[in-house]
């Protein structure tokens, strides 16, 4: 029987080499040493066989452990043949950017926006999640708990939330503010924020202009009267949205802006008197009063 495409696209092959051609060099080398180390491919990771240990009927509700699990309990078993600091520096290294290998599946699965692959690829990474936590506990970094956590609100919101966006306010302020986000170089179309607001379309953010065009969008779905919700809610309803229309340009590809996670970015350093965003708060507030 013919295996099904990924995204209708790629062989699990093609799927593996697109995401780790995703990472960063320095990312890149320590996944080649782990994978060395544990003596597996990017593939025995990604999309991990399960190993059938239990009979029957209970075979379907078997919980994934360091024993039925192939990856894991590759990784239990090398972490127990450690002989030097060396190995132990590429195991760790190894097992902290796990998260991030995973990360960058999901965000490619919103660039594509196929959110059932994403809600399915969240599914199978909380499945594997008890039995790394039960193995390595306290080991796990805590950057590493705030991806997991970052998982399990983006599982909710892409199982929840499958609303577009919707202007409340009057369409003439729309496409003036549209147009002002081009004039200031937020955006490189003057219709570009009216198109993802009306029309569901991906709006490009200058990565230079993205602590702006974050700060901005919040005061648009402030209450008590949101100039931007979704069809379901106002307000807050459009942050948990805003990733499915919203992206900034990387080195290598578009990565979809996470609301949230920027918002809370700027507010530590905002707490931290950073001068530059106390400039870009200022900005914000400027740029509402001319619309």
């Amino acid at each position: 029987m013919k295996k099904e495409l990924r995204y209708g696209k790629y062989t699990d092959n093609e799927f593996v080499q697109l995401i780790f051609n995703r990472m960063s060099y320095s990312e890149q080398e320590k996944i080649k040493k782990g994978l060395d180390f544990l003596e597996l491919k990017l593939e025995d990771v990604i999309f991990p066989k399960e190993i059938n240990t239990l009979k029957g009927k209970n075979k379907i509700n078997q919980i994934p452990s360091v024993t039925n699990n192939f990856f894991l309990k590759r990784l239990n078993e090398k972490r127990a043949q450690i002989t030097s600091n060396e190995q132990g520096i590429i195991y760790n290294e190894f097992k902290d950017i796990l998260p991030n290998i995973f990360n960058e599946c999901t965000k490619f699965g919103e660039e594509e926006g196929d959110n059932k692959e994403i809600v399915s690829g969240y599914e199978s990474i909380f499945k594997i999640v008890p039995a790394i936590r039960a193995r390595y506990g306290k080991e796990i970094k805590s950057d590493t708990e705030d991806i997991l956590t970052n998982f399990k609100n983006e599982h909710h919101r892409l199982k929840e939330e499958k609303h577009n966006l919707k202007w409340k306010g009057d369409q003439k302020t729309l496409f003036k503010i549209s147009k002002s986000l081009f004039e200031n170089e937020t955006t490189n179309d003057k219709n570009a924020f009216t198109n993802a607001i009306n029309n569901g379309e991906t709006c490009v953010i200058n990565s230079k202009r993205k602590d702006f065009f974050v700060l901005l969008f919040y005061k648009l779905i402030e209450e008590p009267s949101p100039m931007v919700g979704t069809e379901k809610t106002s307000g807050k309803g459009a942050i948990g949205a805003a990733s499915r229309f919203f992206c900034h340009k990387g080195k290598t590809h578009n990565r979809n802006i996470s609301m949230p996670d920027q918002m809370k970015r700027i507010n530590k350093k905002l707490l931290e008197n950073d001068k530059i965003l106390q400039k870009i708060k200022e900005e914000v507030a400027i740029f509402l009063k001319e619309i």
